[in-house]
């Protein structure tokens, strides 16, 4: 192309260069003159074409572009990095033709800025990524959903076993509420009968054996219904709901002071919050507590019974490590001055055990039922086993619903 030829392309919109096979450039138009921030074509022309290449550029042109380009006579969208005069770099896409013009190889190479492609470069690896991560995520999704299955599987089965315990003990609780006790009742009445039609002639020792006899139907009596009772907690037919804690604690001191009257008490408790729970099943706690503090007294001294209370926060979760959540509980600590409970130390203190006098037949309940309502509260109920005077029973109870 002749010097003439450039007129037209000068003021093209895209760069224009052509350079011999020595590298040495023919020809420049006015647009990439600009755009390299020259200010006369003659300050490139004559020159080098590698002066317009950075030195990456350089070694890409010598082992890449000039060897592809002789090789095939042409080369399409090749991405090269143009130095400016300033040393600024310009990205640019180049399509180059070889042509002879007058016993001369020219090699014509037209350049398009590509400024933008390596924003749209990031932008799409940018993306790539992004839907990598999703697709990762994804497929742990679609594992964590597998598991999730196979929990609610498993938990619906479980559910179903709970739900058929629950309904056996349901039938069980009214075998003992009903079944049992009309047979037990009966025996106890005809026990009566049969002493009280017969006085005159039977022996003393067999009324006695049937005096026996109807004491031994009423421990069983009492047994079949604490064994209701505790059943009864164990299904939880009582609605939850805010129960006053002080309104609770008065009723159940009254009902232990009916238990055993003319008993000389000394009574103190601190404000108690309201909480979230069964007020029926807390009131029996409360009763069962105080009654066993009536039982146990030291007729040497008055005794004396004190309620103190604390708030603090505590982690819900208790099996599961790693997993915190803080929810505000009270602290209730009863204590009185009486001969203590015996010197059975930690779980053993609430089961069902057998009645420690010998007169006294049967099982006891009491703090049994102590531990189960406290566990239907999602609470710690504990003995402390540091007082050598008296006992002191601490209970644990979560304040708000969680």
């Amino acid at each position: 192309m002749s010097e003439m030829g450039i007129d037209d392309l000068d003021f093209a919109p895209c760069g224009y260069l052509s350079f011999r096979d020595d590298g040495v450039i023919s020809v420049i138009n006015q647009t990439l003159i600009e755009w390299l921030g020259y200010s006369d074509k003659d300050e490139l022309r004559g020159k080098s074409v590698e002066t317009i290449f950075p030195i990456a550029g350089r070694i890409f042109y010598q082992t890449h572009f000039y060897p592809l380009l002789k090789l095939h006579e042409k080369a399409e969208e090749i991405f090269f990095t143009l130095k400016g005069k300033d040393k600024q770099e310009l990205p640019v896409i180049c399509n180059a033709r070889r042509k002879m013009a007058k016993d001369i190889v020219l090699n014509h190479c037209i350049f398009v800025p590509a400024v933008l492609r390596g924003k749209y470069e990031q932008e799409l690896l940018t993306a790539r990524r992004v839907a990598e991560d999703a697709l990762s995520k994804n497929n742990e999704l679609v594992a964590t959903k597998v598991r999730l299955e196979k929990h609610s599987f498993d938990l619906d089965r479980r559910l179903g076993e709970l739900k058929q315990m629950n309904e056996d003990l349901v039938q069980f609780g009214k075998v003992v509420s009903h079944d049992l006790q009309e047979p037990i009742r009966k025996i106890a009445l005809f026990a009566d009968k049969i002493a009280l039609e017969n006085n005159a002639i039977l022996a003393k020792a067999t009324l006695e054996q049937l005096r026996k006899i109807n004491r031994e139907c009423f421990q069983l009596r009492q047994l079949a219904s604490n064994l209701e009772r505790f059943i009864s907690l164990n299904l939880q037919s009582e609605l939850k709901g805010k129960v006053d804690l002080n309104q609770i604690l008065k009723t159940a001191l009254s009902k232990a002071k009916e238990t055993l009257s003319g008993i000389d008490l000394g009574f103190m408790t601190d404000p108690l919050p309201e909480i979230y729970g069964y007020a029926n099943q807390l009131e029996m706690l409360f009763f069962q507590i105080i009654s066993n503090s009536i039982h146990f007294r030291d007729d040497n001294r008055v005794l004396e019974i004190r309620v103190t209370q604390s708030l603090y926060k505590q982690n819900v979760y208790r099996q599961m490590d790693g997993y915190y959540k803080y929810v505000e509980f009270i602290k209730i600590t009863i204590s009185d001055n009486g001969k203590g409970i015996g010197n059975k130390k930690g779980k053993d203190l609430f089961t069902i055990q057998k009645k420690a006098a010998v007169n006294s037949l049967g099982l006891t309940f009491g703090l049994a039922f102590c531990k189960k309502v406290v566990d239907n509260h999602h609470g710690v109920i504990f003995i402390d086993p540091g007082e050598t005077i008296g006992t002191v029973i601490n209970i644990s109870l979560p304040v708000e619903h969680s």
